[in-house]
């Protein structure tokens, strides 16, 4: 039986599943350490590097990662996407000490990536903007720019929705040998 390995880079910038990924738990184990060191997990196992649904949350200061995990579930339900299907959650780097949202990542067994609010500025891609985002956190947007912002070639599955308080956007990435999904208007 092989022991779980992750490794990390010099800079601290990549925990990569190095042994024992999937029945071993290094995959799950470079998510964690990803998250608590703000780097970026490295999943090479087939069947989870292809997850592709990114998860764009807002919430409110204090939101509890019950209520987090539900929105969370519903919006994927709604949207028809299993929770296997979801690569990561993503929401702005204002919410980065966030405990409902990093426990609501421990809970669903995803990382979470927080998007710099500079980048979020910075942005040319059209959010729906929100004047109570604006005046809490002085951010456009936060669930849409994440859930878009945190991969690569991100298409929106589901703009943002508001459920139980909370902002839910779903975006999947496409790959280059695939086709990505459809752009919801």
């Amino acid at each position: 039986e092989d022991p779980a390995v992750v490794v990390l880079d010099a800079g601290g910038r990549w925990a990569v599943s190095l042994l024992s990924g999937h029945e071993g738990g290094a995959n799950s184990l470079a998510i964690r350490v990803a998250n608590l060191l703000g780097a970026e997990p490295i999943v090479t196992t087939t069947t989870e590097a292809l997850k592709s649904v990114i998860v764009g949350i807002g919430c409110r200061r204090g939101t509890p990662a019950e209520r987090i995990v539900a929105a969370v579930q519903t919006a994927l339900a709604d949207a028809g996407i299993a929770l296997d299907e979801v690569r990561l959650l993503a929401s702005a780097d204002v919410k980065a000490a966030e405990a409902g949202l990093l426990a609501a990542a421990v809970a669903l067994g995803v990382p979470v990536r927080f998007i710099a609010a500079a980048e979020i500025r910075a942005s040319l891609r059209d959010f729906s903007h929100s004047d109570f985002v604006k005046k809490k956190v002085n951010l456009p947007a936060v669930a849409e720019p994440a859930a878009l912002l945190a991969g690569r070639r991100t298409r929106f599955v589901c703009r943002k929705k508001r459920i139980n308080g909370i902002t839910i956007a779903l975006a999947r990435e496409g790959f280059s040998w695939s086709e990505s999904a459809p752009e919801v208007p």
